[in-house]
């Protein structure tokens, strides 16, 4: 189970990198305003794996720390960073989380104030089987 999580987090790590990485803007300001994490976004689907993008704004440039826990608490991503904004894909490998749900947090380091988003995510089959006469 250890090796599992291992493996899903260097994953999760990696399909970050590879899906585009952050694009950070600095400004010069105080910082005085908390961290807003303004949205996740579902996006859709690569390889069928979900791939989710998360969009951080704040009007001043803060340092926050943006982490990724499945529901034991795992870690299986945590990044700093300190830019006005963060504009960052990620996709996540569901077979390895079947059951479980994945929470997005954003924390500002500097009033430790944490932003949360929970994913619930569950595949379902159906079939629809229509009979017309004619």
């Amino acid at each position: 189970m250890k090796n599992l999580i291992k493996k899903s987090a260097i994953n999760l790590l990696l399909t970050a990198f590879i899906l585009g990485g952050a694009f950070l803007t600095s400004v010069n300001a105080g910082n005085n305003e908390p961290v807003a994490a303004n949205s996740l976004l579902y996006i859709g689907n690569i390889e069928n794996k979900p791939v989710f993008e998360l969009n951080v704004k704040t009007e001043n440039k803060k340092q926050f720390t943006v982490v990724i826990l499945d529901t034991d608490n795992s870690i299986l991503y945590k990044e700093n960073y300190n830019a006005t904004s963060l504009k960052k894909k990620f996709m996540l490998n569901i077979d390895e989380f079947e059951g479980k749900d994945v929470r997005f947090e954003v924390i500002d380091n500097e009033t430790k104030k944490v932003i949360r988003y929970s994913v619930n995510y569950e595949t379902k089959t159906v079939r629809d089987v229509v009979i017309n006469k004619s």
